[in-house]
């Protein structure tokens, strides 16, 4: 994500923006909707060196509960997933936990100017290169006359040029504005300044007032554009919506979430809400 962002919010929407449909169906059963993003983000962590818990299946099999792994590349620069192993377990992948995530981002770029238009990596971590990435949230709400009118709810802007994760959303599900999951040290801030409801959870009912409603499906649709500000690296994130009814009792660490997942089934559902990339 390199675009030589000129500050222009319009611009470059659509063009160079990762853009993200997420279908609310007319089964869905509560008034609010949370839209999740996993590490939004570009900051790594160090750590090479992990403690890694196993899920029951594997310790009801005679495994042991925890072992300590490294990542197989321990340069902060780049990615690291370290292998659990349970795939020896022979079960589906859904009752089997795979992956320790460590970092999902990769540091990247030469030269000056935050390492902008000059493909390459740095020799060493360089957090001057992490790229700024944007959040944005919308749906389109329906007027009198029948045409679409684009209504913009909240935005958060990316954490970069720092070593220090302020908004601890390293390796954790967040949803910018909303109230924190219960093992969240720091609320995340939407932007204060832009948008609706500056928040990342939103009322159907109260926050979106007119919104197009397919008529052959009875579907309604929020929208999440993700574009990149500036910086030369590559920031993976991911993203999720359903409704809020895990925050007080399923972890936003994704380790420990994967794991409660796996144990507790149905304890976390979109029930019905399903987020499609567009184009690209």
């Amino acid at each position: 994500m390199n675009p030589n962002w000129n500050g222009n919010n319009d611009q470059f929407d659509g063009l160079y923006s990762y853009r993200y449909r997420i279908l609310i169906p007319p089964s869905y059963p509560s008034d609010e909707i949370r839209v999740e993003l996993f590490d939004p983000d570009s900051i790594n962590q160090a750590e090479n060196e992990h403690t890694i818990f196993h899920t029951q299946p594997w310790i009801e099999d005679g495994r042991p509960p925890t072992e300590v792994r490294n990542c197989g590349n321990s340069d902060r620069k780049d990615a690291c997933l370290i292998p659990t192993n349970e795939t020896d377990l022979g079960l589906p992948q859904d009752q089997i936990n795979l992956w320790w995530f460590v970092r999902i981002d990769e540091n990247r770029g030469t030269g000056g100017n935050g390492g902008n238009g000059n493909c390459g990596a740095p020799g060493s971590y360089d957090e001057s290169y992490n790229t700024r990435t944007e959040f944005t949230l919308y749906y389109f709400a329906e007027t009198s006359d029948g045409t679409l009118q684009r209504i913009n709810l909240a935005r958060y802007l990316g954490q970069t040029g720092t070593e220090v994760d302020d908004h601890d959303t390293d390796m954790r599900w967040v949803s910018p504005g909303a109230p924190a999951s219960y093992d969240q040290s720091v609320f995340v801030p939407a932007d204060p300044v832009f948008g609706t409801t500056k928040s990342f959870q939103v009322s159907i009912n109260n926050d979106l007032p007119s919104i197009a409603i397919d008529p052959g499906t009875g579907a309604s649709y929020l929208y999440l554009d993700v574009t990149a500000q500036a910086g030369a690296s590559e920031n993976g994130f991911e993203i999720w919506a359903g409704p809020p009814d895990y925050v007080n009792t399923i972890a936003s660490e994704v380790n420990l979430r994967n794991i409660q997942i796996v144990n507790e089934s149905g304890s976390h559902s979109s029930r019905g809400a399903t987020v499609f990339g567009l184009g690209n």
